[in-house]
């Protein structure tokens, strides 16, 4: 998907080269390194275990490295360069994924503070090309996206681990139930019912005309050991037995 994102990118400078609005070696330049970034970044998702990258990293080193390709972006686009801040948009998204609320704010920080630097450096270099009051709206603009984008992706990721959390718990929830259905309480040994199911599983698994053969052990006088002695002891008796 990430790959797509800057095919798109590259092939949207390419129609801008074409129109005249931006010029070729730095189109061409930002599309070689941006071509390159991928590839770097795929070879290190492919290799994140020898490498030991956790993922929260690696997230991190692709969302800077794509924030820098949208300010050169943004820096060569010419009129159209109003549209490319919803890439900026995409990145934080992208990455809400993977890090931290804290994170994504963080990026959206380092993004704002960018796209800001950019866009305050070609209204003092050229005025005439980057009036002053159209980079003041654009930057207002993606100031509101972003902060919108990183809240929503804030409680995106409280919802997606509240609900990892719960799943957790409905497994384990789910394993002592099957436990309690299959084990008897006393002894730890299989109940009457998942002995059954046993049984007929061990049936259906011998081969046609095979004899089988089941022993049945029995305490003898136990019920003695009750009487006398209590149920208690009696429990203590099974236990020993059954291990």
């Amino acid at each position: 998907a990430t790959t797509l994102l800057y095919l798109a990118g590259i092939l949207l400078l390419a129609c801008q080269v074409a129109a005249g609005h931006t010029p070729r070696a730095p189109a061409l330049a930002l599309a070689i390194a941006a071509a390159g970034g991928t590839l770097v970044f795929y070879a290190l998702i492919r290799f994140t275990a020898p490498l030991r990258l956790a993922p929260g990293v690696l997230a991190m080193l692709q969302s800077l490295f794509a924030i820098g390709c949208g300010m050169a972006s943004y820096a060569i686009a010419g009129p159209t360069r109003a549209a490319l801040l919803c890439m900026t948009v995409v990145i934080i998204a992208f990455c809400a994924i993977a890090l931290r609320p804290r994170q994504t704010m963080f990026l959206s920080a380092v993004a704002l503070a960018g796209m800001g630097a950019v866009m305050w450096w070609l209204q003092a270099v050229d005025p005439l090309r980057h009036p002053p009051e159209i980079e003041a709206m654009n930057f207002g603009s993606l100031s509101a996206t972003l902060l919108s984008t990183a809240l929503l992706s804030s409680e995106m990721t409280k919802l997606r681990r509240r609900m990892k959390r719960k799943k957790q718990e409905l497994e384990k929830a789910l394993e002592t139930i099957r436990t309690l259905a299959t084990i008897d309480e006393l002894t730890a040994l299989a109940n009457r019912r998942h002995m059954n199911e046993l049984l007929s599983a061990e049936e259906r698994r011998q081969p046609p005309g095979a004899r089988s053969c089941v022993a049945l052990l029995d305490i003898d006088f136990f019920k003695q050991v009750n009487d006398r002695h209590g149920h208690a002891l009696g429990g203590a008796v099974l236990r020993e037995f059954a291990s």
